[in-house]
């Protein structure tokens, strides 16, 4: 079946005239219409959110496509392209939910954070605010965003800014050592996570087993250690630089950090074995089920899938043999 697609432009631009001014700057309302039930062919799937127990959004960082896809991941319909215009995208890196229908897309190149709408079997770009382009992760508590910025000047993993954008402070000071700034930026990049229930940010050191929990005002409320990690040995070098000892067995690499139930949150890794040159890299995950309250480790498990989000019930994945590929479906 084809979607009209005149009927569906008037439906985005009506659609975005009632969302334009609730983040940002407008944009021109960017909707491209597919047939449903085409298979996407993704590229590089950076990540999901889950919109409802049958619908999904994902974006692929290589063709810069955001996708809206049902639970048997048939297409329903995709929004934006490569380039630096209204709608569109150049390094497409993380989603952030910012309410019901809502997703902001992180374009760090573009220094912008881009809003998508999903509206029946719609999805639109309706805003954007500027961000700085050294973002990895982000995650929305009220009307504070709190951005995985680390900031080498101060010790901050986390910086906090308004819905606009404005950078309002920072949270999750930590003692990042004394070595040259491209050292110590290691040891605060990290994956987030904002606990609603709890009022709670959680930060994940990307390269190190740490996670910790801090509350609104940045008091630092606990401390855990990721068994089973497979860490990195990061040094300085003579030339204030920083280098990479890769181990044999595998490298880990925290990834996501989201609620999951209740008191409890999952914080995702993946272990990677570099390949030779012009080869592909092995890939599983990690998945660490944590209690949100203590921090105390609940378990973790290890397979080829990796977990990109938790919506109730329902989860979704990414597999990538033999080809990329998301799966939603019940817990």
């Amino acid at each position: 079946m084809q979607h009209d697609t005149s009927t569906l432009v008037a439906l985005a631009v009506a659609l975005a005239a009632v969302s334009l001014g609730t983040f940002g700057t407008p944009l021109v309302a960017q909707e491209v219409a597919a047939t449903i039930g085409a298979p996407p062919i993704f590229g590089r799937i950076a990540d999901a959110k889950i919109m409802s127990a049958d619908r999904v959004v994902v974006v692929d960082e290589q063709d810069q496509r955001i996708w809206y896809l049902d639970g048997r991941g048939r297409t329903v319909a995709t929004a934006g392209r490569r380039g630096a215009g209204p709608g569109e995208f150049l390094l497409t890196e993380r989603l952030v939910r910012m309410d019901d229908s809502t997703l902001g897309v992180v374009d760090r190149r573009n220094a912008r954070l881009t809003m998508v709408r999903v509206r029946r079997d719609t999805i639109l770009t309706t805003g954007s605010v500027r961000i700085t382009p050294f973002v990895e992760d982000a995650c929305r508590l009220g009307n504070t965003m709190y951005l995985a910025f680390p900031d080498v000047a101060t010790g901050d993993m986390v910086t906090t800014a308004g819905i606009d954008g404005t950078i309002t402070g920072h949270l999750g000071r930590i003692d990042a050592g004394v070595g040259p700034p491209l050292l110590r930026e290691a040891y605060l990049r990290a994956a987030i996570g904002c606990l609603p229930g709890r009022n709670l940010v959680v930060a994940a050191s990307h390269f190190f087993p740490t996670v910790r929990a801090f509350d609104l005002a940045g008091r630092q409320l606990w401390t855990a250690e990721l068994p089973a990690f497979r860490q990195i040995k990061i040094e300085a070098t003579e030339k204030g630089g920083r280098r990479f000892t890769y181990r044999p067995d595998g490298n880990s690499g925290t990834e996501r950090v989201f609620p999951v139930a209740g008191d409890t949150l999952a914080v995702v890794t993946q272990i990677a074995w570099p390949g030779a040159a012009g080869d592909t890299a092995t890939i599983i995950g990690v998945r660490y089920l944590l209690d949100a309250s203590t921090g105390r480790v609940l378990g973790h498990t290890e397979g080829p899938e990796r977990l990109l989000d938790v919506w109730g019930a329902t989860e979704v994945v990414m597999v990538e043999d033999p080809e990329p590929a998301v799966i939603l479906r019940r817990r």
